[in-house]
């Protein structure tokens, strides 16, 4: 099995981009491709330009103004109109004998570190964060508090799928990062970090890759077996630290 990853692509500020042919079996898009369901159309086209399947999880930036239940419903319902695009919240799919989970898994604010760290870590992300402003839930702010919610549901998910026994490689697709390992390697661990990271390197063990986005800085590492990767694009014309590689492919 061979495939491309790609996230943070940030279509929305370039208003183009193009991926490259390559020898793979399929593409992923780890989320921030673009807002709304913007992203999965031009995932859609994907599909159709490489003749391959593309797995899409969000990001944040794809809810950005708009209500998170609702487009999460509505990506669910476009994708499935299309054999070759896979829509994954908190979904499990089988490719050629290998097992994708995939999840936004918006972060924990390191509830490890107690209930007081982790409240405290909500309160200064509610209000620091652009997500907890434009991103409607139903009648309610996407607010931080909210996202540790789905955190606690999708890790809970996560959790059951990755202890089923699987007879084959399992990769897990996240928009955030599982690991501090995963933290922006220029700025270090600060009072940000919990809205873009967990310290979930228990689960990541249990994967044999793990692709992720979201941070804005890339790495490819080992934790444990498990390939911990990114391959993010970041901004228009944002260097992004790692070198984002158009050409990248990752084999199992």
């Amino acid at each position: 099995m061979k495939f491309q990853l790609y996230s943070d692509i940030h279509i929305e500020t370039r208003g183009y981009f193009s991926i490259p042919k390559l020898d793979s079996d399929l593409i992923i898009l780890a989320g921030d491709i673009d807002v709304g369901l913007e992203g999965l159309i031009w995932a859609e086209e994907l599909t159709r330009l490489h003749k391959k399947p593309v797995i899409y999880i969000a990001g944040n930036h794809e809810y950005y103004h708009h209500d998170y239940i609702a487009l999460t419903q509505q990506m669910r319902d476009f994708a499935a109109n299309y054999d070759y695009l896979i829509f994954m919240e908190k979904d499990e799919v089988i490719i050629d004998g290998v097992r994708f989970l995939g999840t936004t898994l918006w972060t924990n604010y390191f509830h490890e570190l107690g209930e007081d760290q982790r409240d405290k870590n909500i309160f200064i992300l509610d209000d620091a964060l652009y997500d907890h402003r434009v991103i409607k839930y139903g009648n309610e702010i996407f607010s931080a508090r909210k996202a540790y919610e789905e955190h606690i549901i999708s890790i809970q998910w996560l959790k059951e799928r990755l202890m089923t026994p699987f007879d084959g490689k399992t990769v897990v697709i996240s928009h955030h990062g599982p690991s501090i390992k995963c933290n922006h390697i220029e700025f270090g661990m600060n009072l940000y970090s919990p809205g873009f990271v967990s310290n979930l390197d228990e689960f990541v063990i249990l994967a044999d890759v793990w692709c992720y986005g979201h941070t804005h800085s890339n790495l490819d590492i080992h934790v444990g077996k498990c390939r911990l990767v990114s391959n993010q694009a970041g901004y228009k014309n944002e260097k992004v630290p790692g070198i984002f590689q158009s050409g990248k492919v990752i084999v199992l």
